[in-house]
């Protein structure tokens, strides 16, 4: 669900902040949550990425995306633009890594030290509603349906339906 209208723009960003528990968005929130801070970087850069036309809209999007990649660097997270849907929580500030083929749904909570990673040019689909756990990664082309809880440590290499608990090196179903 990319960004393609100041709507969208603002649909995400009023999502990713009921992510965080917030009904609205006071500047003094953005001091205490700096992971909101970087989603907002995030969205400002899709917005920009999509919807800003000419030169001077390549600059613009081209300086979000300096910011973006600034604030990631600082906070440790690695999240390319058009990757992620609206509600996206990164519920910690620590190591977050998402390949730039990932694609994220909507209302995904990730936790500390997550890495979407891909393998052989293919990268995870994760569907919406989906919770990952501290340390989890998710390694090539693999579908997790709608609903799914990735625990703590747990490494997914395979594709698993919706409403799956999934723990365990490899990765396998709880119930």
């Amino acid at each position: 669900m990319p960004i393609t209208s100041r709507m969208d723009y603002r649909e995400h960003l009023r999502r990713d902040a009921a992510a965080h528990g917030l009904d609205r968005v006071r500047p003094g929130a953005l001091l205490t949550r700096p992971q909101l801070a970087f989603q907002r970087r995030l969205r400002a850069a899709e917005w920009a990425s999509n919807c800003w036309p000419g030169p001077w809209g390549r600059a613009g999007a081209a300086l979000l995306r300096y910011r973006l990649l600034r604030a990631g660097t600082r906070l440790g997270f690695t999240v390319p633009v058009n990757t992620t849907g609206p509600g996206l929580c990164l519920a910690h500030v620590g190591t977050v890594v998402v390949s730039r083929k990932a694609q994220v749904g909507a209302d995904v909570r990730i936790h500390a030290g997550v890495n979407i990673g891909e393998s052989d040019g293919r990268a995870a689909v994760v569907g919406d509603g989906c919770y990952l756990g501290p340390g989890a990664q998710l390694v090539g082309g693999i579908e997790l349906g709608p609903g799914c809880v990735v625990g703590a440590g747990a490494v997914v290499t395979r594709s698993f339906a919706a409403g799956t608990v999934l723990v365990g090196v490899p990765a396998r179903a709880l119930r």
